[in-house]
């Protein structure tokens, strides 16, 4: 799933292939869709809470139950907090009376005491003294943040001149506010020794210890167990989703070893990876064709290696057993001596060939072929090949005809094209029936694919066409395999190592082109066509 490629000497860059992208990017559906999910459900949550908190009923209810509170007398406070106490209760009795002389000027309570009817009266006389200014702070900061501060001042005033006023209107402050939860709480102290203790001194002399401890605790719980599910969740869909591609990627590398390995029965793959199966699959029949493909070209190189030690003997032995005679009678009638002469000196380009089949097949397994391309005349390349085999051809008696356009140029390594055709020609010559006719014909073809490849502006073509023994289709479809023969069909005299058509086959892939061969009712032709370029 992953394609590679060089970046000059710095190390190697890899790519996801098309279906590792396909994978990818289904992948990353999957997490995108799965965070979609995860939020939704986030947001639904949060909502719900949202409204519960929202409910008044719900939250009261909730506080209540949580937050303990419990009146504690003023003897049982500590010594430092019951001092605080003492010196605020004061400015909470003051706060007690601004407060209620704020609503009596609102006219939402009523005085009932001298004190705080002059107090009143005062007070109103203050704000219609003011006038438009009065209604000008109204407007600005609120009436009733402007009437609590012209109550504080009036009764400021009121204390420089009488300061027992404050004694006595202070408990019918206390006693009209009772109940108010909005002018009862004036001050709060914390707990040092206990973080969420806190005590309230309330106006009517009241002191509350407040314990919100399990509140707190569990407000701290809600956030905490919030952050967890806000991280959580989106570290357990990755995970999820590094886990997934990682069992695949596990199961495929055990899949992957048993067909190295060699084992017939392939491990189960997880869901979703039939592909992959079917992949690994033609990966272990490509490896077993690999593997039998080697084991019959090695078995097909021993055969040969005998074919030729056998044949390499017979020749071997009549040079030598020539060369004695020819040694050992130095007298020897001329006429004898030139009938051995020439019979060892046969036997010699006999072995010749079969050196050259030792050749062959060395460089055959050593690497690929190296071209040497030109131009040369097509006309003129296949008369040459006729001249080159016209003896062979005579001593059978067979007829070589050619056929090629005049004034063709080909662009292709001569030698080598000259060794391919030359093996097809040496294999037509060696099955071709006595008193026959070998036809070679070469044309230029114009090229189908042009529009396509703009460099290709056509192909040469040479065919070879021989009448006589038939090859099989079984024979036909091995036929260009290296060191492939056709076993007994083939004697020593006319057969080869087994390469001469696989070769030709290399030869004419190495230009770009190809080989075919067909064989019916006694006519085999071989095709080896080379594309041209421009």
């Amino acid at each position: 799933m992953l394609n590679h490629a060089k970046k000059h000497s710095v190390g190697v860059r890899y790519h996801l292939s098309a279906r590792g992208a396909r994978l990818f990017k289904r992948e990353m559906l999957r997490v995108i869709a799965l965070f979609a999910l995860f939020f939704a459900a986030l947001a639904g949550i949060w909502f719900v809470l949202l409204e519960l908190n929202q409910s008044t009923t719900f939250y009261t209810a909730f506080r209540s139950a949580v937050i303990s509170e419990e009146e504690v007398p003023l003897d049982e406070v500590g010594s430092d907090l019951k001092l605080e106490i003492a010196r605020a209760q004061e400015d909470i009795e003051k706060d007690l009376v601004s407060t209620y002389l704020e609503r009596c000027l609102e006219g939402s309570l009523q005085p009932t005491s001298k004190d705080m009817q002059s107090l009143l009266a005062a007070a109103q006389q203050a704000r219609n003294d003011m006038g438009s200014l009065w209604e000008t702070w109204v407007d600005q900061w609120g009436a009733d943040s402007v009437a609590y501060d012209l109550a504080c001042v009036t009764l400021r005033g009121a204390l420089e001149q009488d300061p027992g006023l404050l004694d006595r209107v202070a408990p019918e402050a206390s006693r009209a506010l009772a109940g108010d939860p909005e002018s009862m709480v004036v001050y709060s102290w914390a707990d040092d020794s206990q973080p969420f203790v806190t005590y309230n001194a309330y106006g009517d002399g009241r002191v509350v210890r407040t314990d919100s401890t399990l509140y707190e605790l569990l407000g701290w719980m809600l956030r905490v167990g919030t952050i967890i599910a806000v991280m959580g969740g989106p570290v357990l869909i990755i995970a999820s989703s590094l886990r997934r591609p990682l069992v695949r990627y596990d199961a495929l590398c055990e899949m992957v070893r048993t067909v190295v390995d060699g084992r017939d029965q392939l491990t189960d793959l997880p869901e979703g990876l039939a592909e992959d199966r079917a992949m690994v699959e033609d990966l272990r029949k490509q490896q077993e064709q690999r593997e039998r493909a080697a084991r019959e070209a090695e078995g097909r190189k021993n055969e040969l290696v005998a074919y030729l030690a056998h044949d390499i003997k017979t020749p071997l032995t009549s040079v030598t057993g020539y060369l004695s005679l020819l040694d050992e009678a130095p007298d020897m009638p001329a006429e004898q001596r030139e009938r051995y002469i020439a019979s060892a000196l046969n036997k010699a380009y006999r072995l010749d060939e079969m050196m050259d089949g030792f050749f062959d097949i060395t460089r055959f397994n050593i690497g690929s072929l190296e071209l040497e391309r030109s131009r040369f005349d097509l006309a003129t390349f296949c008369e040459q090949l006729a001249d080159e085999f016209q003896p062979e051809a005579e001593r059978r008696a067979i007829e070589i005809v050619v056929s090629a356009p005049e004034d063709t140029a080909v662009y292709a390594d001569a030698d080598k094209l000259f060794r391919a055709v030359g093996n097809i020609m040496r294999n037509a010559l060696a099955y071709a029936d006595a008193n026959s006719a070998v036809q070679i014909i070469a044309q230029m073809d114009a090229a189908a694919g042009a529009v396509a490849d703009q460099e290709t502006c056509g192909s040469c073509s040479i065919t070879v066409v021989d009448h006589g023994r038939e090859i099989s289709p079984a024979h036909l479809e091995r036929i260009f395999e290296k060191f492939y023969r056709e076993g007994a069909a083939r004697s020593s005299s006319a057969g080869g190592a087994g390469l001469g058509l696989a070769i030709a086959r290399e030869i004419a892939r190495a230009h770009g082109g190809d080989i075919t061969a067909t064989s019916e009712e006694g006519v085999t032709t071989f095709t080896l066509t080379i594309p041209q370029r421009g």
